[in-house]
């Protein structure tokens, strides 16, 4: 299953005043691309079976900050699978596309 994130945004920001953040949960990550402008990411959302790949570009200004940041977050996915819980969030707001917020949690 593809999202595409900018889609889900505009569907946010022109469907309610007041937009509320994109967030993801994921129990797995299998792949992550790092681009200058554009992010993929790949793998199996909490309580579901399916892969679910993101694709999202990068905000024009964040240059990066908010990605870089999470990049030890997404390493450590990769590297210990079955361990942490991957939370993501997005801000749809029209000014601060794409821009992202991440954390780990230890599995139970």
């Amino acid at each position: 299953m593809t999202r595409s994130l900018f889609a889900l945004a505009l569907l946010a920001v022109t469907s309610s005043a007041a937009a509320v953040p994109v967030n993801y949960i994921f129990d797995s990550i299998s792949r992550i691309e790092l681009g200058p402008s554009r992010i993929y990411l790949s793998g199996i959302i909490k309580g579901e079976t399916t892969k679910t790949d993101l694709n999202w570009a990068n905000a024009a200004n964040d240059s990066g900050r908010s990605v870089n940041r999470c990049v030890p977050i997404f390493l450590t996915m990769l590297e210990k699978p079955g361990r942490y819980v991957l939370h993501l969030q997005f801000d749809p707001e029209p000014f601060n596309p794409g821009t992202l917020n991440c954390g780990l949690e230890l599995k139970d």
